[in-house]
């Protein structure tokens, strides 16, 4: 979900990604550099959310996928995707 280096993933840009693990922890300080590599789907993501605050599990998703609005106007304006 970070850029782990093992993925498969076509739009692999290791400065955008390490740019969005620093974005994910200004918003959520408690995670650590080993939770960013180890995350790989929102449902992971949402899980240490509501694990590591006093979120619901809901709330905690809706956290988790308002951030994403932002990454996906992100990763839009870099041109990753074109």
């Amino acid at each position: 979900m970070f850029g782990d280096r093992n993925a498969n993933d076509p739009l692999d840009n290791i400065a955008h990604f390490a740019q969005e693990r620093r974005l994910a922890r200004a918003r959520w300080p408690f995670l650590s550099e080993r939770d960013l590599r180890e995350v790989n789907t929102v449902k992971q993501l949402a899980a240490i959310v509501h694990a590591r605050t006093s979120l619901s599990p809901a709330d905690a998703d809706a956290e988790v996928e308002e951030w994403l609005t932002g990454h996906d106007v992100r990763v839009a304006r870099s041109g990753l995707r074109s």
